[in-house]
């Protein structure tokens, strides 16, 4: 069928990583080294009846860590703890579907397990299952001449569930609820030139969840507001100043310590252009804060080259 697609993959990662380490009181450096195995399986049926598209994607993935070696000081002999076996698996369906010429519905269900199993003792405690349920309801409205409104809202939960309960190391089961609200008003170049504003608001809750009763702990808002302002000089070379108003607050519900609260000023300055078969790319962010912490700066460069 022409509208129908089947793709398969499947992949293996072997990484060893060699060290060396102190001990405390020791002038002997111990040579430890580490072994990860990740295997991967993924699945996609992409269906697309006239103008809209469905794709299911189904995925596994086995992950295997290993630790070797020990250190001594004149206490005793030790070796890393953190051996662990890892399953995930990940169900999503994803839907674009076209209203009218211009307008797009969006949209995406997903669900996720993973299961972490520590092997030493020591860890057994912290042995736990996260399931990740989101869905993402959006759409995409071309204004023309280059600019369109693209918004979105994922709405998600985090469970997490310790093998042992209570009576492990790590305490009681977890729930983090999270609200991720999207938007923008854009026109953006083929060299990612960008000229309009962006607006992401994220909302979490976290806390106990014991026999069906959630007990918050903890909140938190994260809300930023993004300017860009992209021009271009000459032929192929693409530049655009942002600045990007950050507001956050965490309210500690189950202590008596003061919210944290922080206002941030980002101010940056992104270029691309073309240099022969390659594109040359560059971005340049300076961060202040609005109480006695000095600002930072943050450089990024990267070149590709078409062979």
């Amino acid at each position: 069928m022409d509208d129908l697609s089947v793709e398969f993959g499947l992949s293996r990662d072997i990484d060893r990583n060699d060290r060396k380490r102190t001990a405390f009181g020791v002038d002997s450096l111990f040579d430890v080294y580490d072994v990860s195995d990740d295997r991967a399986f993924d699945a996609t049926v992409t269906y697309t009846p006239g103008e809209a598209r469905i794709t299911f994607q189904r995925g596994i993935e086995l992950f295997t860590f290993d630790t070797y070696g020990t250190w001594e000081d004149e206490y005793g002999t030790y070796e890393d703890n953190s051996d662990r076996d890892e399953l995930r698996e990940v169900l999503t369906l994803n839907v674009e579907a076209p209203a009218s010429e211009r307008l797009t519905l969006t949209g995406s269900i997903q669900g996720q397990r993973l299961d972490t199993f520590y092997l030493r003792a020591e860890q057994s405690g912290n042995s736990k299952t996260s399931s990740i349920y989101s869905i993402t309801p959006g759409y995409e409205y071309d204004l023309g001449r280059g600019w369109d409104v693209q918004h979105s809202v994922k709405l998600s939960a985090d469970y997490t569930t310790f093998l042992f309960g209570e009576s492990g190391a790590a305490g009681t089961d977890l729930l983090f609820r999270r609200i991720d609200s999207r938007f923008q008003l854009m026109s953006m170049t083929s060299d990612s030139t960008a000229l309009g504003i962006s607006h992401r608001l994220r909302l979490q809750d976290q806390g106990s969840y014991s026999d069906a009763v959630y007990e918050m702990s903890e909140k938190s808002i994260n809300n930023t507001i993004t300017l860009d302002t992209g021009f271009h000089v000459g032929t192929g070379i693409g530049i655009t100043p942002s600045y990007t108003y950050e507001y956050s607050r965490r309210d500690f519900l189950a202590s008596v310590a003061p919210p944290l609260v922080e206002h941030l000023h980002h101010v940056g300055l992104r270029t691309r252009m073309r240099i022969g078969e390659g594109t040359l790319s560059l971005q340049l962010r300076r961060t202040f804060y609005t109480d006695d912490r000095p600002s930072y700066w943050q450089a990024g460069v990267s070149f590709n080259y078409l062979f």
